[in-house]
């Protein structure tokens, strides 16, 4: 049975005899407390969350320091947590946790791995879980729509109903459309030009070769939002908010092996195709 999280402060998370430094953006956290890059208010949704699913099998997508996959073990007191990064590391924070909890059987981190490495992120899937189903998934990693959407379709089918799929910071490049578009607004600022002349060339570039062309994170919350548009169960639900989107899986069945999004989405509007 996980413990209850209190909180000290608006960054000091207690849970347990653990104690979680929560902030966005994170600089350094005080000596002796676990670094977790998220606000309160984003892990206060995670509270809630783990309490309403009591996940025991859980999947994290991005490591990174470690901070919050201790606060989520410490959250749900899984069965198994198994935590994949795209550097080598590991990750102090984490390694220590898990010496120190004895949770060497519990949290399985899995260094070096690229979250759109469908063999290698299949292959842990199976090495750990068998043929078991998993819980909850939380992608936390490149906030890229292509290596998140292969993880999705990876991933998502191992899912049992009910079973939730969490994609952070889906609007990431939405906010950076906002502030440039804001600079561009805003002639009176210094670095008007250099922004406006940087964006010109960058669309240049893009035209030029559109295989570079960095399509943004939210067009696969459109998407998504497309597939639940048509019936079918394979996606119950999907809840968009300001900082996730979680999808939750229906009962269809789906092939790991060959399931695709653009399968549930049928975009008869141009929705995902408008400039």
């Amino acid at each position: 049975m996980s413990e209850t999280p209190i909180f000290i402060d608006d960054h000091l998370l207690r849970v347990g005899t653990a104690d979680f430094y929560c902030a966005f953006p994170l600089d350094n956290a005080p000596e002796g407390l676990l670094p977790v890059m998220k606000g309160r208010p984003l892990v206060e949704r995670y509270i809630a969350l783990t309490r309403a699913l009591r996940p025991t099998t859980i999947v994290e997508l991005g490591i990174r320091r470690g901070g919050s996959t201790a606060l989520l073990c410490a959250l749900t007191d899984p069965t198994k947590l198994i935590a994949v990064e795209i550097s080598r590391g590991p990750a102090p924070a984490l390694r220590d946790y898990v010496e120190q909890q004895g949770l060497a059987d519990v949290i399985r981190p899995y260094y070096g791995v690229d979250q759109s490495d469908r063999t290698r992120l299949s292959a842990i899937i199976t090495d750990e879980f068998g043929g078991g189903s998993i819980d909850l998934v939380i992608d936390d990693a490149s906030h890229r729509y292509r290596e998140t959407l292969s993880s999705f379709e990876t991933l998502f089918p191992h899912l049992r109903a009910g079973g939730l799929f969490v994609i952070e910071d889906w609007n990431g490049d939405h906010l950076v459309g906002d502030l440039v578009h804001h600079v561009l607004l805003d002639r009176t600022r210094p670095d008007h030009d250099h922004v406006e002349q940087q964006l010109q060339a960058a669309r240049a570039a893009q035209r030029a070769d559109p295989e570079t062309m960095q399509i943004p994170l939210t067009q696969l919350a459109v998407e998504l939002l497309l597939a639940r548009a048509s019936s079918g169960d394979a996606i119950r639900e999907v809840t968009v908010s300001y900082e996730w989107v979680v999808i939750e899986r229906g009962s269809e069945a789906l092939d790991p092996e060959t399931f695709r999004l653009s399968d549930l989405v049928h975009d008869h509007f141009g929705f995902t195709t408008r400039p």
